[in-house]
């Protein structure tokens, strides 16, 4: 049940009897009853805000006109068709203005069709197949024009920036060519390598070392530079040819490998653009993997007055290759024990060992 009142004047609020003055009546509770005969309702106030308005708000973001449709539905004197909530209202109002645009188009589309059929329009003959002959053809009498490579003029080749100092006219032959060569072969001076020899000292076998070759090119114009890797233990190198610009620099990575033991020597024969060839000399030792002993031998006593139960020396195995290098002990007892067993050495690089004698028991 909502009850809903209003006061018409405010009324003045008696002032209560405080402290000492009060006595036990003023403690009870005063009941005020409400006469069923003399009872008068306030009338009622519509919202006058338009329904249709209110329809067409999003009534999610607008709260004034949510609450201005909750009172119209209230004010209602008894349930209708349109008792509904905000949505569901909505919702109504959409369906019946879908229903009328539907009705109107419907009714549009008869209309054109009742015009169509009491005045129908004439065909347009956009081929003007109805038109006048007047004997012409389109096309008639035109010839297809035929182009002949022979009869193009030959032009000779200009280009915009002139390749030496030659200023006659330039042509692709293979004279002028060797003319470019041969100016080339007088600036071969401006082209550095190196270097001359790679050394590539001891290697160990099945292992890669890798050095570079450089080649610095002050020439004005680009060169090729190819490489020719004919050894097996060289097939690893890269690249084996690039181009060079102008006041540049390349390199070239050399690689040396080889699975048997054996002393290496090689030429390289490097080209530039393809003529001129030059020799690099490669060298390298390939042998096995080798590891040193600081120490051959190990005599191990006891002093005199000595009660320990072992003795332990200590040795160092250096590695001096270009690669890790494994190692294991074999051989021990238990008289003679080894720490650690096996392990890597890297590449120059050492590791301590311990051996440690425990005398057998007499």
């Amino acid at each position: 049940m909502r009850c809903v009142g209003e006061a018409p004047v405010l009324g003045e609020k008696a002032v209560p009897v405080k402290g000492l003055e009060r006595t036990g009546r003023d403690f009870d509770p005063e009941h005020i009853y409400v006469n069923q005969d003399q009872l008068n309702l306030p009338p009622r106030t519509r919202n006058l805000q338009s329904l249709t308005k209110i329809m067409k708000e999003d009534l999610e973001r607008n709260q004034n006109s949510s609450d201005a449709l909750d009172s119209i539905m209230l004010d209602l004197p008894e349930p209708t068709p349109y008792s509904l909530s905000p949505s569901a209202m909505q919702e109504h109002v959409r369906n019946k203005q879908r229903y009328n645009k539907m009705l109107k188009e419907s009714r549009l589309r008869r209309k054109a069709r009742l015009q169509e059929e009491q005045h129908p329009t004439e065909p347009i003959d956009i081929f003007y197949e109805d038109d006048v002959n007047m004997g012409m053809m389109p096309g008639s009498g035109l010839k297809s024009p035929r182009y002949n490579v022979d009869d193009i003029p030959v032009d000779r080749l200009h280009l915009e920036r002139a390749l030496d100092d030659d200023s006659a006219a330039r042509g692709v032959t293979g004279h002028r060519y060797m003319h470019d060569e041969n100016k080339l072969i007088k600036k071969l001076g401006l082209i550095s390598v190196g270097p001359g020899v790679l050394d590539f000292g001891n290697v160990y076998v099945k292992s890669t070392v890798v050095k570079s070759f450089s080649v610095f090119n002050d020439l004005p114009q680009a060169i090729l530079v190819a490489m020719q890797y004919d050894a097996e233990e060289l097939s690893r190198s890269t690249p084996t040819s690039q181009v060079v610009p102008s006041a540049h620099a390349a390199g070239f990575d050399v690689s040396v490998c080889s699975a048997v033991p054996q002393t290496f020597q090689r030429q390289v024969v490097y080209t530039i653009n393809g003529i001129h060839p030059y020799k690099l000399l490669i060298k390298a030792t390939i042998t096995p993997v080798q590891i040193r002993m600081s120490r051959a031998d190990i005599n191990f006593r006891f002093g005199e007055d000595s009660l320990d139960k072992t003795l332990t020396e200590k040795l160092v195995l250096d590695n001096p290759g270009n690669a890790p290098a494994k190692f294991s002990w074999q051989g021990a007892n238990a008289s003679f024990s080894v720490s650690p067993v096996s392990g890597v050495i890297p590449r120059g690089g050492s590791q301590g060992i311990e051996v440690t004698f425990t005398p057998p028991n007499s």
